[in-house]
């Protein structure tokens, strides 16, 4: 009886380790992830299993040594968050946009991906592009939305980023004429959305209008444009890194979104263009300008028309939403030089309110736009490009860069 007994345990102990690996290993999308509430309940059985061991091998006396008391805590511990884990993977808390490398792109949302978008939790894609879903290009004029996390649309829906809200517009005008690409990526400043125009274009994406998101990132990572090789292939190895931690639902639920307020105060300090910090030395050398002028040289060069959209940010010492701080008003400064029609967000987002209105009913954070804002955003967008004629058809060249 004992034997069968055992062999019977250790059958189980098998089943709950396979289920256990085939969560970790065989699930193949997100509309499978509740098969991680099997995982979650074998990995509390295992942890059962070995308590009961503890008990049986402290009280024969041999608990002291390999099978500490202090060893099985910490395995059991492990065990429960393991635990947690699966529960938080039903979830699918662990599908976090994980991203990749292509030649001085140093980073780019993968392909064809399911994931969870942090701060929403709300389930969202990738296309076969990398680009945030939307309408197919297919058939329809191409306008190409480029920029950082705020273009890309941080912490709201799919469906309540900015280029979707474009989108609407433009189909309640002109059904089926255009398509509208979230080319967003969250930490892009002008180089990389450049390099991104370029991984683009070299797939077949040919727009007839690009928009250029102002980035709150500059000084931040648009010093990485003139980095050396050692460096670019170390900050591609953290973004490796980085795609690993990720795939832990409790790190994407703990740090990415319980710990959004501690995250905020440190971004205060982090995000250049939020009037919270001065220029540094080097920032105010023309690499930026430089950077903005072969950018808009290489579009005009396939005859793609250009647009510049000026994104308001939280002004620290005023307590209002402006376009004061010292990079924005160097891209405004540009798009004047350069006769380049610009498109600012706090003029669209005061439409049809007193100048004075406090902007703070249409953002989740310091500059992020939350649905409300976004929508509103979207539909003066789109009228200015249309008052502007910038929708109009351009003959857009198959050159390569």
């Amino acid at each position: 009886m004992k034997e069968a007994a055992h062999n019977s345990e250790r059958w189980k102990i098998i089943a709950a380790v396979a289920i256990i690996l085939m969560a970790l290993v065989l699930i193949p999308s997100a509309r499978f992830d509740w098969f991680n509430l099997f995982a979650a309940a074998a990995t509390l059985y295992l942890a059962s299993r070995i308590g009961r061991a503890w008990s049986i091998s402290g009280s024969s006396g041999l608990g002291g040594s390999l099978w500490s008391v202090v060893g099985r805590s910490v395995v059991i511990i492990v065990m429960i968050l393991t635990s947690c884990e699966f529960l938080l993977r039903t979830a699918s808390l662990h599908r976090a946009l994980v991203y990749e490398s292509h030649g001085d792109l140093l980073f780019t949302p993968a392909p064809d991906q399911e994931y969870i978008e942090k701060i929403s939790l709300s389930r969202s894609h990738t296309d076969q592009y990398g680009l945030r879903s939307g309408v197919s290009p297919a058939g329809r004029r191409v306008i190409l939305c480029l920029g950082d996390s705020i273009t890309y649309g941080y912490g709201v829906d799919d469906n309540d980023t900015y280029p979707m809200g474009l989108q609407l517009a433009l189909d309640q005008q002109q059904p089926g004429k255009y398509a509208v690409l979230n080319g967003g990526v969250n930490a892009y400043p002008i180089w990389l959305m450049h390099q991104k125009f370029f991984y683009l274009w070299n797939r077949g994406i040919r727009p007839s209008l690009v928009i250029i998101g102002y980035s709150m990132n500059e000084p931040w990572l648009g010093r990485l444009r003139t980095a050396d090789a050692t460096t670019k292939a170390q900050f591609k190895r953290r973004v490796k890194l980085k795609n690993y931690v990720r795939r832990l639902a409790l790190y994407n639920l703990v740090v990415e979104n319980w710990a959004r307020d501690y995250y905020d105060r440190i971004k205060g300090r982090l995000v250049p263009g939020t009037h919270s910090l001065s220029l540094k030395p080097g920032d105010g050398d023309d690499g930026y300008e430089r950077e903005l002028d072969a950018f808009i040289t290489d579009l005009r060069d396939r005859h793609v028309t250009v647009a510049l959209v000026l994104f308001c940010s939280f002004d620290g010492h005023t307590r209002t939403y402006d376009a004061e701080g010292p990079f924005q008003k160097r891209f405004a400064a540009f798009a004047e030089k350069h006769d380049i029609p610009l498109f600012r967000s706090a003029d669209a987002l005061r439409e049809g309110l007193p100048p004075s209105s406090d902007l703070s009913g249409y953002f989740i954070d310091n500059c992020h736009m939350n649905p409300r804002g976004t929508d509103k955003f979207g539909r003066e967008l789109a009228l200015f490009l249309e008052t502007r004629n910038l929708l109009e058809q351009r003959n857009v060249t198959t050159a390569t860069p």
